[in-house]
């Protein structure tokens, strides 16, 4: 179970001596973790997986031999660490239907000092309520760990129970904003149809693209509209991730363009890791006055970083076109029905572009060398 360290009142720790500690408390928190979640055969009790067992190995190989030796390691070996990292995908609870929502951490040096890197995803939520979630956990595991100082506390059971029980009242209100929305669908609002609205947006470039995509998060949500956001590594050239908390994308290609794309395109997916991506496409669906909000705030509030990193504008937008829904031209079906926000990676240059934009019935943004430039009053 780990060696305790005596500590002589008024005696500081040294550097390495806390960060041996820290890992013990990591590693014994992990094991339990594997424990109180074993998965088995179902979800009813969880599972967690522990996502780098190498790491995990050489953490634990590090913890051995120093209580082996009483000798403290090196830096340079503590800095060759990787974090710990594990999933827990847990039911969402209160209905069976609801699916399930899985938290992935991944845990720094400093920590349970400071708070765990966390990401979330559900599979029957939208994009918009696992990002809401990520923001209530993240501030509830600050509070069980760096806001109680430097040695903090432990913190993923209490975020596992925190998790299920968020995950349960955005359940809830997705199925109220489902039933409402089946509900007038049946009175065959009129009105609200009419006002419904859609813009295609090119953004040349994103410099902090997980910050950019936060921000449009919050637009939409605050606006109570949908998107879809597609974008590009730069130069086609696959960077590194800038966190803890990449995630898997979904990849368009331009084989799905000639073949049949949605198939391929309606998988979970998710948007940049962080740093600069390219060529970035946003169609957005809501009523008309959202979307000129979302519109207006895209030219004129903080949205990026320039390259030393001062917040910017947007000076390198265009948008490709804005209608009614109620407006399509004579052959072409409507935009079809989106729901929340979610990103897609986009590899295949434009004629996959082409393809997402015939997958939204909105290839009338433009034809041949010209269909990816603005449209007038289009």
């Amino acid at each position: 179970d780990g060696v305790d360290v005596p500590r002589a009142r008024g005696v500081s720790v040294t550097a390495p001596l806390a960060a041996m500690e820290r890992l013990q408390r990591q590693l014994m928190e992990f094991e339990v973790m594997e424990s109180m979640y074993p998965g088995d055969d179902d979800l009813t009790t969880g599972s967690f997986v522990v996502q780098n067992p190498e790491g995990v190995e050489a953490v634990r190989a590090l913890v051995d031999a120093w209580e082996a030796s009483g000798t403290e390691p090196a830096v340079e070996a503590l800095d060759a660490l990787a974090p710990l990292r594990g999933s827990l995908t847990l039911a969402v609870p209160d209905g069976d239907a609801r699916g399930t929502v899985t938290l992935r951490v991944a845990l720094p040096r400093e920590y349970p000092g400071s708070a765990p890197a966390l990401e979330v995803s559900a599979s029957h939520l939208p994009r918009r309520a696992a990002t809401e979630m990520a923001d209530v956990l993240e501030r509830f595991a600050a509070a069980l760990t760096s806001d109680l100082g430097e040695d903090g506390g432990e913190c993923l059971m209490d975020v596992a129970a925190k998790a299920q029980e968020t995950a349960s009242l955005c359940a809830e209100r997705e199925e109220r904003r489902r039933a409402e929305t089946a509900s007038s669908a049946t009175r065959g609002d009129d009105e609200d149809d009419a006002d419904a609205c859609h813009a295609v947006v090119r953004v040349d470039h994103m410099n902090d693209s997980k910050g950019y995509v936060r921000t449009l998060q919050k637009w939409c949500s605050n606006l109570g509209l949908d998107a879809r956001l597609f974008w590009s590594e730069p130069n086609g050239v696959a960077s590194a991730a800038s966190d803890v908390t990449s995630r898997p994308h979904k990849s368009w290609t331009s084989e799905d363009v000639d073949g049949e794309p949605e198939s391929a395109a309606r998988g979970v997916v998710g948007p940049p890791s962080g740093g600069r991506v390219e060529n970035v496409f946003i169609v957005v669906g809501g009523d008309g006055d959202g979307v000129q909000k979302f519109l207006t705030r895209l030219r004129t509030e903080f949205v990026d970083v320039d390259s030393k990193g001062n917040k910017c504008r947007e000076r390198q937008s265009t948008v490709l076109c804005r209608r009614f829904a109620s407006q399509t031209k004579e052959g072409e079906a409507p935009v079809p029905a989106f729901a929340g926000f979610e990103c897609e990676k986009v590899v295949g240059g434009n004629r996959a572009l082409e393809g997402i934009l015939k997958r939204f019935n909105l290839l009338h943004v433009g034809t041949g060398a010209e269909r990816f430039q603005a449209t007038g009053g289009g």
